[in-house]
């Protein structure tokens, strides 16, 4: 006769504490996003109903959007997803995606990026986005009065930042 272990509860703590080098945007990656940019919420009502398309079309952006026919530009750096999108099938999702979701009959073609520095993808806005506010939140606290007397005081610094409403579920 073999005994089994007892059961456990799988430890729900697990990555609730971001580091720098981690990816802490990865959990909200299923959230709505937060723009008016149109672009940015096609590809998330995308990948929500097709992940796979969703994650391919995260590395692109708008060069042309007619009524007629909409281009897409993928960054040199990811364009090995280039071949992928152009699949017929991928397309034709693609251009049914922009009929269910924008109600226009539009014609997709995607195309390789010269890299024209005001064309970001929705991942690379995301990324800025967290660069950004990690930025904000770490010059506040180290312009916050009790943080610079404790640095003072204990001749130290401020090594890591953890969200206390993110440790607390």
């Amino acid at each position: 006769m073999t005994a089994l272990p007892p059961e456990t509860k799988p430890n729900t703590n697990v990555g609730l504490h971001s580091t720098p080098g981690s990816s802490a945007g990865d959990e909200d990656r299923d959230a709505p996003p937060k723009s008016s940019d149109p672009w940015l919420t096609f590809v998330y009502r995308v990948r929500k109903a097709n992940g796979l398309l969703g994650a391919m079309l995260e590395n692109t952006h708008i060069i042309e959007n007619s009524t007629e026919r909409l281009v897409l530009g993928v960054p040199k750096k990811v364009g090995f997803v280039i071949d992928k999108l152009r699949d017929p099938e991928n397309l034709k999702r693609i251009e049914q995606f922009v009929e269910t979701f924008w109600e226009k009959h539009l014609k997709v073609e995607v195309k390789l990026d010269d890299g024209s520095p005001d064309s970001m993808t929705p991942r690379a806005r995301e990324e800025r986005s967290r660069v950004e506010k990690t930025q904000s939140i770490e010059a506040a606290i180290e312009q916050n009065p009790l943080v610079r007397t404790a640095k003072n005081v204990f001749k130290t610094q401020v090594k890591t930042i953890r969200d206390s409403d993110k440790s607390s579920k």
